[in-house]
């Protein structure tokens, strides 16, 4: 079950974990991947990623597959955020639409930071509010919101490492 306010690479990397599989093998077990989708569908950017939000035809194939309400789903997405740092009518736009009108909001869906305290405190697992372009810092463990681990220096954005494992360095 994702936990309050996950992001949903965060959820599909914690469950594949527990399965012991790879993102795309658990994306296409929780019904986000369509005909002919693949990688793509599950990656943090590109204009076809489930993290931009989905149709409400995919969140009911998703929430029959795993249990989870439609609701639920998109709350782990950007779409989290329509109303607020997106226009209202995001929640309307075709899956294919959605990227170009995040990228000109408020959010910068490249950039993925995280609280490292936060991180080790969820089991590895990370907030969607995290990578908003209002948070620079945690206010729980007072500390900048890194956008690259303090160890490797590799980068947790595009191409980054997503699934945290234990938790992280900070």
């Amino acid at each position: 079950m994702p936990i309050p306010c996950e992001a949903l690479l965060s959820w599909l990397d914690h469950s594949a974990a527990e399965c012991e599989v790879d993102r795309v093998s658990m994306a296409g077990a929780c019904g986000f991947l369509g005909a002919g989708e693949g990688a793509a569908r599950v990656s943090a950017a590109g204009r076809r990623s489930a993290v931009f939000g989905l149709s409400d035809a995919a969140a009911q194939r998703v929430s029959a597959a795993t249990g989870l309400l439609a609701d639920e789903i998109q709350a782990m997405t950007w779409m989290r955020f329509a109303g607020t740092a997106l226009p209202v009518q995001a929640a309307g736009v075709a899956s294919e639409g959605k990227f170009p009108l995040v990228k000109s909001s408020w959010i910068d869906p490249v950039e993925l930071r995280f609280c490292p305290g936060g991180v080790d405190e969820r089991g590895g697992r990370w907030s969607l509010d995290w990578s908003t372009a209002w948070a620079f810092a945690c206010l729980r463990h007072g500390c900048y919101l890194p956008a690259a681990c303090s160890t490797c220096r590799e980068s947790v954005g595009v191409g980054g490492v997503f699934r945290f494992g234990g938790g992280v360095s900070g």
